[in-house]
């Protein structure tokens, strides 16, 4: 996908702030031996912007005035080179993610503020040295470098470089991928023209990085799916939550956004409709790569048998010549169950019919999907030792609804599929939480979709209800698709069997 993928080093690659801290104390006990040394808490938020070290040190320093930047940042070089290396290690996940790039013969180079002596030591420590060609590791000291976000150290040493080795030919700088946990990695990447990935488990500020707006978030060894897996998300969109418009197609976006492929189920009497509803959801055809659809009645068992047959022979299948440069194989890591029927009676005049009509679609449509996705992902992980890299961890979230939780007038039926939901769920996180596969779900109050707006449009109608939510306010569709994802991602693997009430506070009175 990538002519060349570009890494920070500290907090993208290594784990290193404990050997920054370490040094930035002996540091001050060294030549400030009578001042306090400082404290992690007043490092840490430093550290994060990426600063350099004098900076860092001018800052923690009580007399600016006195203050030598030479000399401090020349004895924290020394010990850090002394005592703080020995405190570096990589990420889990990093192995992973440098063997699949260089299997598939991407050019890796590092553009570190620190020095590329100490890069180069960790690095061989690790044993991932081998996977750096040495022009492609750039770092202080080095000619021509400038520290980030300074775009010269790409433009006049890195990508001559690159050239000079014959990886890329004489192609145009692009598309490049600047992989990083800092602010100053995402201006960085805005400066060359290169996309940005931000590993928000580094040192960088989770509130100032989010505002830099990256291409694309890296969670723990989730970083590994989205540089290195074509995974097939399956999401359902489905009669109350078609591809085009609610909280499956907000859903199904995000997801896209992280790189993932999707398979959209969709309900039988939507096929007529199927296009529109797609170009309206996800854009034009030549935006929707990556996306397939199945019609299927997820009630009925005999439906979903067949089209996860088919995603089992997709699976299976080698990449197509067109993905080839994305993947090599997909798996089937992620489930979305955004499957919903509501209708609205006295209890005492529930017909049987609607009740089964909720049960089936809210309760057995996921059980069926959940079952087959479950069958479908752990023969996939059984065959892993032929593949070149362990299977992402699969996730299952299912959309509940405050329904499950308190009692809604009118909403009998609903409300006991939505609790059967949630139980349920629990259900699948006891069995399958030990095979690889964490069930969660997600229970917002009402989004405001449009067919959110066709029933609590009318002023007083939203007025009286909004007065029930502590926030005053309905959920937006993005909010609950973000409560989905992060329940998706690699560093939620402890979460399991758990609800997430995106309800602004609608269940706690």
């Amino acid at each position: 996908m990538y002519h060349l993928v570009i890494f920070d080093f500290d907090g993208t690659i290594f784990d290193t702030y404990d050997a920054i801290q370490h040094s930035i104390q002996l540091t001050f006990q060294q030549l400030l031996p009578a001042h306090p040394v400082p404290l992690p808490r007043d490092i840490r938020p430093l550290v994060s912007t990426g600063a350099p070290p004098g900076d860092t040190f001018r800052s923690l320093h009580p007399d600016p005035t006195t203050f030598d930047e030479a000399a401090w940042v020349t004895t924290y070089r020394e010990l850090y080179a002394l005592h703080g290396q020995s405190r570096t290690r990589p990420y889990p996940a990093a192995r992973h993610v440098l063997e699949a790039l260089h299997a598939r013969k991407v050019p890796i180079a590092i553009i570190s503020n620190k020095s590329v002596v100490a890069v180069k030591a960790a690095l061989e420590k690790a044993d991932l040295l081998r996977f750096f060609p040495d022009p492609l590791i750039l770092g202080h000291g080095l000619a021509g470098v400038l520290r980030k976000p300074d775009p010269s150290s790409f433009t006049e040493v890195l990508w001559p470089n690159v050239q000079a080795l014959g990886t890329v030919g004489g192609r145009a700088a692009g598309p490049v991928l600047m992989v990083g946990d800092t602010l100053t990695d995402i201006h960085y990447a805005r400066n060359i023209g290169a996309a940005s990935c931000w590993c928000r488990y580094g040192q960088g500020d989770p509130a100032e990085c989010s505002v830099g707006n990256p291409d694309g978030l890296a969670f723990c060894s989730g970083v590994v799916r989205y540089l290195t897996r074509g995974t097939i998300h399956l999401h359902h969109a489905l009669a109350m939550d078609p591809p085009s418009r609610g909280l499956g197609s907000s859903i199904g976006k995000k997801l896209r956004q992280q790189g993932a492929r999707l398979a959209i189920l969709y309900a039988p009497f939507e096929a007529a409709q199927r296009d529109q509803l797609l170009e309206a959801g996800y854009g034009e055809l030549s935006s929707r790569d990556g996306i397939r659809t199945y019609e299927c009645d997820i009630t009925t068992p005999e439906a979903v048998q067949s089209v996860f047959r088919a995603l089992e022979e997709e699976v299976r299948a080698p990449s197509a010549p067109s993905q080839s440069s994305r993947s090599s194989r997909a798996f089937p890591s992620i489930l979305i169950n955004t499957a919903g029927y509501v209708s609205l009676s006295d209890m005492e005049f529930t017909p049987p019919t609607e009740t089964v009509k909720h049960l089936h679609t809210n309760v057995l449509g996921p059980m069926l999907c959940a079952q087959a996705f479950a069958r479908l992902y752990m023969a996939a992980a059984q065959e892993v030792p032929s593949l070149s890299s362990l299977p992402p961890p699969g996730r299952i979230v299912n959309l509940a609804s405050q329904a499950a939780h308190v009692a809604l007038h009118r909403h009998g039926a609903y409300c006991a599929s939505k609790a059967a939901l949630l139980g349920l769920t629990r259900s699948m996180a006891s069995e399958w939480g030990g095979r690889g596969i964490t069930a969660n779900s997600v229970s917002p109050t009402v989004a405001w979709t449009a067919l959110g707006q066709k029933a609590w449009g009318e002023d007083t109608v939203r007025e009286a209800f909004l007065k029930t939510i502590p926030t005053g306010k309905f959920a937006r569709p993005d909010e609950v698709a973000d409560a989905v994802l992060f329940l998706c991602q690699d560093s939620s693997g402890m979460i399991n069997g758990a609800d997430i009430r995106v309800d602004g506070g609608f269940t706690i009175r």
